[in-house]
């Protein structure tokens, strides 16, 4: 079990994208021809945007976004008591403060609506 993150807290930060939404219903659900294991958790990099996708309970959320905070730590460095005052933590306090990590169905991510529970993708409201 990885240990707590520093920033897990301001991770968990929700925001709502859009107040006016409505709330999902759920769609028809893929025809599975070989069902896996367990659920699925899939993490992507693109230039300095992490995107994870993951499915399961809470617990099982909460760890896979603690393995990748403490491997952004490991491949970047964590922010110790010898850096001086300008020195940036990688994993941006900002971002996770307006809902960036936190792990829910409705999500902005590239400029594209995701919404997981509907299975759709659109334009984001302007």
């Amino acid at each position: 079990r990885p240990p707590p993150h520093r920033q897990e807290q301001a991770a968990d930060t929700e925001v709502d994208i859009d107040p006016t939404r409505k709330r999902s219903v759920r769609g028809k659900p893929p025809r599975i021809r070989h069902r896996n294991k367990g659920p699925l958790g899939y993490v992507d990099c693109y230039v300095d945007d992490f995107m994870a996708l993951v499915q399961g309970s809470k617990r099982r959320r909460r760890r896979v976004r603690r393995v990748l905070f403490h491997c952004i730590d490991r491949v970047f460095r964590a922010p110790d008591d010898k850096d001086d005052e300008w020195a940036k933590d990688k994993i941006s306090l900002k971002k996770l403060l307006k809902g960036d990590g936190a792990l829910t169905t409705l999500k902005i991510i590239l400029g594209w609506l995701v919404d997981t529970v509907a299975g759709t993708i659109e334009l984001p409201p302007h």
